[in-house]
């Protein structure tokens, strides 16, 4: 590869890299800051039912992931006399 090439390349990436890191939005910090829902949309039913169905698939094992240690973990028994 020829080294005006190769720079060309290092060059484009570099630009890419950091344009990226420059499109970032800060996080809102309160209420006021978050964009508000877009008026006189209306989610068909369907649609809707497929995002709850995608949700339920993708949460159960993230949140079953999450407490399973929980559960495997010796609980504390009460002795009966």
């Amino acid at each position: 590869m020829k080294p005006s090439a190769l720079l060309f390349t290092v060059l484009c990436s570099l630009s890419l890299a950091l344009s990226a890191v420059a499109q970032q939005v800060p996080a809102p910090t309160t209420s006021d800051e978050v964009t508000p829902p877009a008026t006189g949309v209306v989610m068909p039913e369907p649609y809707a039912r497929v995002i709850a169905g995608t949700a339920y698939v993708w949460g159960w094992p993230l949140r079953n992931t999450r407490d399973a240690p929980q559960l495997a973990a010796p609980s504390a028994t009460v002795e009966l006399k």
